[in-house]
């Protein structure tokens, strides 16, 4: 390893979204997550009284500190701004430790299975974050 520096800009990387018609919430966005992660009490509140319970099946996904189980939900809807995107999968995970790092609650995190067909920029300056089709 050539380096290994405290990173800043933790309260940036988070985004106002909408999942399965909840309420918007402030998200973390994490561009190396392998997967979308929805907060076990705001899951609970919010988006599983609205589901078919056949939609929720038990999940392993590594996580730092190893394998850990999690009910997986899939086909959501994640709205980002204007851009809706359909069919989404998402695991509950308990954020407690999470948004203790950063000080304010988030209601899950935003990983690369969202994010994988755009370039991501995020312009700290206006505070804007930027997908731009990777297509053109």
């Amino acid at each position: 390893m050539a380096a290994a520096l405290p990173l800043y800009i933790y309260d940036a990387t988070t985004l106002e979204a909408s999942m399965a018609g909840a309420p918007s919430a402030l998200y973390i966005l994490d561009t190396a997550a392998g997967t979308n992660l929805v907060d076990g009490p705001f899951f609970m509140e919010h988006i599983k009284p609205r589901l078919d319970p056949d939609r929720i099946t038990r999940f392993i996904i590594q996580g730092a500190t190893g394998s850990q189980s999690v009910n997986r939900i899939t086909g959501l809807q994640i709205e980002l701004g204007a851009l809706v995107f359909d069919g989404q999968t998402v695991c509950e995970f308990p954020m407690k430790t999470l948004n203790e790092i950063g000080g304010r609650y988030c209601a899950g995190l935003l990983g690369n299975p969202l994010l994988w067909p755009y370039r991501v920029h995020m312009d700290f300056r206006t505070g804007r974050l930027i997908l731009e089709n990777s297509h053109n």
